[in-house]
């Protein structure tokens, strides 16, 4: 004979296959059933879901952008990963997949952990892939006039002959105009001709 609904096994973590069955305890990654009666008279088992966790014959979802669980059978759920700074979300955690992060690009920054974008790398700084902060170029020797870089240019040189119109900062290069006539420099980067 099939199961009887009034039977009495004690709990939701055993189950009562049938009259004068003895209690089987529910192994954990699997529920007793029916769910939508008595704790006491489940009858039956089945697998627990993806998405979910089993323990005690009860099934409870994993909490959604917390933790997730991919397979089938589960007695626990997985904490979702944390986008680290340097990366973003591309993704985000659901009861059955981990959140998907991804570094950011050249020329982009995250300083925090757990954002969905990346910000744009300054003017005056460069950002290489997965940069956590934006790097300044060096004073009198790089530069950078754009935004969204991932390297910084080299200053010009002021060559003999030359002196320097314009210095060299994080954001401007450096100017040179040739020497008038009956002037001189012999020295790189002069800031006057003599």
């Amino acid at each position: 004979p099939g199961a009887q609904a009034g039977l009495e096994c004690g709990s939701a973590a055993l189950f009562c296959e049938g009259e004068g069955a003895a209690p089987v305890t529910v192994p954990e990654g699997s529920f007793s059933v029916p769910e939508n009666g008595s704790e006491s008279l489940r009858t039956g088992l089945e697998t627990c879901p993806a998405g979910h966790f089993c323990i005690g014959g009860s099934r409870e979802a994993c909490e959604e952008g917390r933790s997730f669980q991919p397979l089938n059978g589960q007695a626990n759920c997985i904490s979702c990963s944390v986008c680290t700074a340097g990366s973003f979300v591309v993704e985000e955690c659901t009861a059955t997949s981990n959140r998907q992060c991804e570094g950011c690009p050249a020329g982009r920054y995250q300083n925090e952990s757990g954002s969905a974008t990346c910000l744009s790398c300054p003017k005056g700084h460069f950002c290489p892939p997965s940069a956590r902060s934006p790097s300044p170029c060096s004073e009198g020797e790089t530069w950078q006039d754009v935004e969204e870089q991932a390297t910084c240019k080299v200053c010009t040189t002021c060559s003999p002959g030359y002196s320097m119109s314009q210095t060299c900062t994080v954001t401007q290069n450096r100017q040179c105009e040739v020497c008038s006539p009956g002037r001189y420099q012999s020295d790189l980067n002069a800031e006057s001709c003599d």
